[in-house]
């Protein structure tokens, strides 16, 4: 799944991809390529009442290290995807297996279950954000 954005070489960044980030210090970082719902605390407007509140947010986010983090913008308006770098393209997207042990289907690509009751709201894995293309009946 094409996500709109590109990396430093005007690569197309897709779902699944990895990219890797080399921060201003020398840290070198990768990410794994996700769509998924991700729950935020955030600043609320200043004309509402409260102060923060919880969100979320559906989107592209880059995995790295437990953290499900979104493209950030720095002070110059340049978003750090603009400075990454695809180093893996992502496979073909793979069907979900049926478990009869688990009763419940397997993401193949990153091994997640997906409650079969949940394959009618969403064509995603809620672990990886992968797509599922494929209609799943056992």
């Amino acid at each position: 799944m094409n996500t709109g954005l590109f990396d430093k070489n005007g690569t197309p960044i897709k779902i699944g991809d990895k990219t890797k980030l080399v921060l201003d210090g020398g840290e070198v970082r990768e990410f794994d390529v996700c769509f998924k719902t991700v729950t935020r605390t955030v600043k609320c407007h200043p004309d509402f009442d409260d102060e923060y509140s919880k969100v979320a947010i559906t989107g592209v986010v880059f995995c790295w290290n437990g953290y499900d983090l979104f493209p950030c913008v720095d002070a110059n308006g340049v978003m750090d995807t603009s400075k990454m770098e695809v180093v893996e393209k992502s496979e073909e997207v793979k069907t979900p297996r049926w478990s009869e042990e688990r009763q419940a289907y397997i993401c193949q690509h990153c091994g997640s279950e997906i409650d079969a009751s949940l394959m009618a709201h969403g064509f995603y894995c809620k672990a990886c954000g992968l797509p599922i293309h494929e209609d799943l009946r056992k």
